[in-house]
């Protein structure tokens, strides 16, 4: 697998996705989540792809998988549809990329406002009666963890847009009332990543 494959398969799915060939498509996301799970340079290597480059259309993926999980209509996002196939395997793929590469945290940025959207319905009364959903606002938790892990600058701006955020809205609540034990872990360990060694914002 080859970083021009995983590039271009997800560039099919950022412009239509439900016109890609998904059983192949979900199988080159999930041989580079294991890919990038283990092996830096590779991570390295898919953030600076230019050809076309990767962070446009996985900012396009994460608006389109907010978009379904917030959806009122249930048919948007139910058991088989190309969006509720692909969410797992893209927030895999996303936690995985950013995970110790300061490059790719700062690319990544651009997709916090579709994760805590997504965190946010994923964290409702209805969506967590779903083990499939909660397992999916565990990874959102996850990602939110490795976005910010020794990026003080990130740290910075999302602690700061979080502590004013209205209780009702404030996703690290909601995660940390998650029934899930992993999901609260991850919580906990972004919330350490933002306050340690800040004094102004412990």
């Amino acid at each position: 697998m080859t970083t021009q494959t995983v590039i271009s398969a997800i560039h099919l799915l950022a412009i239509d996705p439900d016109q890609a060939n998904l059983s192949e498509t979900l199988e080159i996301l999930e041989q580079a989540c294991s890919r990038l799970a283990r092996d830096s340079e590779f991570r390295h290597e898919l953030g600076t792809f230019n050809d076309p480059p990767l962070w446009p259309d996985l900012v396009s993926l994460w608006s389109k998988l907010s978009d379904a999980v917030s959806a009122s209509e249930e048919s948007q996002f139910e058991a088989g549809s190309v969006m509720r196939n692909l969410s797992q395997p893209l927030v895999r793929f996303t936690r995985n990329i950013v995970a110790a590469v300061s490059r790719n945290q700062l690319k990544a940025e651009a997709i916090e406002p579709w994760l805590r959207q997504s965190i946010f319905h994923l964290t409702s009364f209805y969506r967590m009666q779903d083990g499939d959903m909660v397992m999916l606002g565990r990874l959102c938790a996850q990602t939110l963890s490795n976005l910010t892990a020794a990026n003080d600058d990130i740290q910075g701006r999302l602690w700061n847009v979080y502590m004013h955020s209205p209780e009702e809205r404030n996703i690290i609540l909601r995660l940390l009332g998650s029934p899930d034990a992993r999901t609260k872990m991850a919580t906990v360990v972004f919330i350490l990543n933002c306050v340690r060694n800040s004094q102004s914002r412990a």
